[in-house]
């Protein structure tokens, strides 16, 4: 054992060079909410300016040279008190401006972490994206982003170390260190995290798995200890392991204290939400029954769609066995499953990586899901993309495209097949699905966009989201909720801007354009507040707070109260869309950096060249408004151009009044003594019933049969309605109801309560 208690020997004793940054301790630290950040009570005017919780760290060779970054006189000078995320975007951006192919990664945290609020916990992490060269963003939660705010706004990581097992230390102390621990190299990102926390006993470690290390372009990032969440769509793990680590830790001496009061609101707010009470019963694992009403599953055979009681049967497995919940800090509404395994660690899951890895593979067994899940989390790949890889595998061995034993449903040879991917260099797919595809000659039938698989779906907002989405395919981010609503009037009351007719229906182009826009926006800030995106999609959609009320709560300080040019006038919520809008904005000039995103994916591009789908996106956003000047970065410009495009669009000629071509409104026919089946899953399946019938005189408009059946059940009544408005979706034969849709006896109704993505 060496003198500092490390037992193989840490920066003192092996020539590796450490730097500390400052005075930035955390003890006794009190939120102050007028001054924006976290100050001990000697705090030097340094300290107080927002570039010194800028911090970046550049690895060379055997050494760390941390300095404070700021903004100074820059094109995004703007961002100043904004928060880590949009500052460490900034620092991302001008990296990548000098040089594009050098490794560059940034961790960012924002305001609401430091405030401690309820489900404020993400770090955002961002990089060049192996997979698809382009910028990928992702998130995280756990004591990671407690940890890094007690130390800074944001990371940013440059250069390269050359150490074996190389382990980045952020000191409680203030210090940063590099440290060798070659025993690490190979490991399992569990087994580095336990080693970690063993020796440091912080369970804020970030890893790679064996991917990384190996170069694999889909490789993801671990963060905690026990049940590891993992975050990298896009090769984020192999983004980290080009700086030449294999883990970082950070250490900080306790957590921080929020505004007394501010989090029991926010508890009693969120525990209003029945979106988040049944997203707490049913984890994300409730969109097996929300997806299978419209269609979006496909069964273990592959040649059909997933019947809904099929899915509830896979819901049931799932439900069965978990053995704990898990969630962002202070969350009261926690949505992650931990499942217990026979021979193994527990194992959390989510639904995105289950249903990659389950039926789309011909199993029916959700166990035989959660053991592949485990072979992704030992090596640390991204388990959608090595989904999407296998199915593709799949069906080109079915045609006589590739070679090899049959795969669908042959869960060893399954498993076989992922070892493959990470450690043999020639195995097909190791460059992912797209790359895989194209050498297949199959690009326009798989579902990709920029080199990154992407989720097909009937909602045409989720796949017009999906392949525009800056910083590449994310659960939340890249899944406008506005459509989930059911209704033109709701999406009205929560935009604040108007829409046309069969603009809120899903299976119509109709307004897409303008809705992705708002909900990127909406998601951008969310993110760069640190807050649950989940969690405010839920308050937003059940109406319990509106906008402008969830700006109030999440905004940065220096956004809500800024009075210089052009902000003054402007409400809370628009100031909330200027800030998404911007970052955003950032993300596509850093795409413009890296080589630019192309055109529209081969395999829906007639469906995104629709009008109100892509032209009207690149419309609203002004991509092809070549002769204006640019809007200033940290500005409400960037957004008021944006509403003023919005709302141009909605007083033009062509937009009047589209029809929607889904279910005629009104009754159709003479009325009869009639029943109906209504079919729940989830939380409402507890309500309602799995299967419940309603019997009445019939025809009757959705609305009514609503109500009707809320008089019946007046324990649902609270998840049936928000006021007036209707909360879940109703579903007949794939296709949404509207409020006026005519409801006839024998018609069966899918009854849907969920938040998309997940």
């Amino acid at each position: 054992m060496n003198p500092d208690g490390n037992p193989e020997g840490g920066a003192y004793f092996e020539g590796v060079e450490h730097g500390v940054w400052g005075r930035m301790r955390t003890v006794g630290r009190v939120w102050h909410g007028d001054k924006a950040g976290f100050y001990d009570g000697a705090v030097s005017p340094a300290v107080e300016s927002p570039a010194s919780r800028c911090l970046e760290l550049r690895l060379e060779g055997r050494r760390v040279l941390p300095s404070q970054w700021g903004l100074g006189s820059s094109d995004f000078a703007g961002f100043a008190g904004w928060g880590g995320v949009a500052q460490g975007t900034a620092w991302l951006h001008e990296r990548l401006a000098e040089a594009p192919q050098a490794p560059a990664l940034v961790l960012a945290v924002g305001e609401c972490v430091a405030r401690a609020l309820p489900t404020a916990a993400r770090v955002t992490i961002q990089g060049r994206a192996p997979l698809s060269g382009l910028l990928a963003s992702g998130q995280v939660g756990g004591a990671l982003g407690t940890h890094l705010a007690a130390h800074a706004d944001f990371i940013g990581l440059r250069g390269r170390c050359e150490l074996s097992g190389a382990v980045l230390r952020m000191r409680p102390d203030t210090g940063v260190e590099l440290l060798e621990r070659p025993r690490l190299a190979g490991a399992s990102p569990r087994e580095t995290a336990r080693a970690l926390f063993e020796e440091f006993a912080s369970p804020a470690i970030l890893c790679i798995g064996p991917a990384g290390e190996r170069g694999v372009p889909f490789a993801s990032l671990a963060a905690g200890v026990e049940s590891p969440s993992f975050v990298g769509r896009g090769g984020l793990g192999a983004s980290f392991a080009a700086l030449g680590l294999k883990a970082l830790v950070i250490e900080a001496h306790q957590d921080f204290q929020g505004v007394a009061g501010e989090a029991e609101e926010l508890i009693r707010l969120l525990t209003r939400s029945p979106r988040l009470r049944a997203r707490a019963r049913g984890g994300t694992f409730e969109l097996f029954g929300a997806l299978s009403a419209r269609g979006g599953l496909r069964a273990a055979e592959g040649d059909r769609a997933l019947s809904c009681d099929e899915a509830q049967e896979l819901f049931d497995q799932a439900r069965e066995q978990r053995v704990e919940f898990k969630g962002c800090r202070g969350c009261p509404t926690p949505c992650g499953w931990v499942f217990d395994r026979p021979d193994g660690p527990r194992q959390g899951a989510r639904f995105s990586a289950s249903r990659a890895l389950g039926t789309e593979l011909g199993l029916a067994c959700f166990e035989d899901s959660l053991e592949l899940l485990s072979v992704c989390d030992e090596l640390a790949i991204d388990a959608r993309e090595a989904g999407a890889v296998l199915a593709l595998i799949i069906d080109a061995r079915e045609e006589g495209r590739l070679e090899g034993a049959a795969l669908r449903g042959n869960l060893e040879e399954l498993r076989s097949e992922l070892f493959r991917l990470v450690h043999e260099e020639s195995a097909p797919g190791r460059g992912g699905a797209s790359r895989l595809a194209s050498t297949l000659g199959l690009s326009a039938s798989v579902a990709s966009r920029t080199a990154q698989s992407v989720r097909e779906d009937s909602n045409l907002a989720i796949l017009l989201g999906q392949c525009v989405s800056g910083g590449g395919v994310d659960p939340m981010r890249s899944f406008p909720f506005l459509t989930e609503l059911g209704g033109r009037d709701r999406i009205e009351a929560v935009t604040g801007l108007p829409i046309p007719a069969g603009g809120e229906d899903p299976l119509t182009t109709t307004a897409k354009g303008r809705l992705v826009v708002w909900c990127e926006n909406v998601i951008a800030a969310i993110d760069a507040s640190g807050f649950c995106a989940f969690s405010a999609v839920g308050l937003l959609s059940d109406g319990v707070l509106s906008l402008e009320e969830l700006a109030r709560r999440i905004l940065p300080v220096r956004i809500r109260e800024e009075t210089g040019p052009g902000w003054n006038g402007w409400p809370l919520s628009e100031r909330l869309m200027a800030l998404g809008a911007n970052l955003i904005l950032l993300q596509r000039r850093i795409d413009d950096l890296l080589g630019g995103r192309g055109g529209p994916p081969p395999f829906a591009r007639t469906l995104l060249e629709a009008r109100g789908m892509l032209p009207e996106y690149r419309l609203v956003r002004g991509f092809d408004d070549e002769g204006d000047a640019p809007p200033r970065f940290g500005s409400m410009e960037v957004w008021s151009r944006e509403r003023v495009r919005w709302l141009e669009v909605a007083s033009s000629e062509a937009e009047r009044e589209a029809p929607s071509p889904g279910a005629e409104d009104g009754p159709n026919g003479p009325r009869a003594p009639g029943s109906i089946t209504l079919r729940s899953s989830g939380a409402l399946a507890e309500i309602l019933g799995r299967e419940c019938f309603l019997r009445a005189r019939l025809p009757l408009p959705l609305g009514q049969v609503v109500r009707a059946l809320s008089d019946e059940n007046s324990r649902a009544t609270r998840w049936l309605f928000s006021g007036k408005e209707i909360l879940p979706g109703f579903w007949r034969d794939g296709v949404r109801l509207r409020e006026g849709s005519p409801v006839a006896s024998g018609d069966v109704l899918e009854v849907v309560l969920a938040i998309s993505g997940g």
